[in-house]
């Protein structure tokens, strides 16, 4: 089948546990994972933070569920922009 690659910031420490979470749950097939520098506005102020980035491999079949995976679990207010 397709594979589809679905992109995810999050906090450095939270990426690895749920990335072995849609790995057991073969939601995935893998994840190719990178620390970023981000500099974003937030309520008025410049932030300056260290992230994980992962894209996360899966098929077409599996996408809907792993995006609804994604919005349950993810920290931040917009998991996915």
């Amino acid at each position: 089948g397709e594979v589809v690659e679905v992109v995810v910031t999050s906090p450095v420490e939270w990426m690895q546990p749920f990335v072995d979470e849609l790995l057991a749950e073969r939601l995935i097939a893998c994840a190719h994972q990178v620390r970023i520098d981000t500099t974003y506005r937030w309520e008025g102020a410049v932030q300056h933070e260290q992230e994980a980035r992962a894209m996360l491999h899966t098929s077409q079949v599996a996408l809907d569920t792993l995006l609804e995976r994604i919005e349950g679990a993810h920290p931040y207010d917009v998991p996915l922009s």
